[in-house]
């Protein structure tokens, strides 16, 4: 089994396919991204659906994982995003609904 020693290796694992370096790293962010969703959206759901779109993500431009010099950095920066972009939509769609 390969040692896991920091999130930069992790990264350049995940770039190369590792699937288990990937699950690694989910199970490593899950618990420090998951308050950080929450405050956000106030809602068990859309933080889990966050958090799928977040690793998805992760996986599927993981050829470009090696590059990135501050891997926690960038994977709240890319929650934080999708949280923005949840929170964006959803103040669309309060501003459009028609009220009864």
């Amino acid at each position: 089994m390969m040692l896991y020693d920091n999130e930069q290796s992790l990264f350049q694992l995940v770039s190369e396919g590792d699937e288990q370096a990937f699950n690694r790293l989910f199970h490593l962010f899950l618990p420090r991204l998951y308050p950080l969703i929450i405050k956000f959206t106030r809602s068990e759901t859309v933080t889990g659906d966050i958090i799928q779109e977040t690793f998805i993500r992760v996986w599927l431009y993981r050829d470009r994982l090696a590059e990135i010099d501050n891997p926690g950095g960038w994977l709240y920066t890319l929650a934080a995003n999708k949280c923005n972009d949840y929170l964006r939509a959803d103040a669309v769609r309060l501003c459009y609904c028609p009220r009864s």
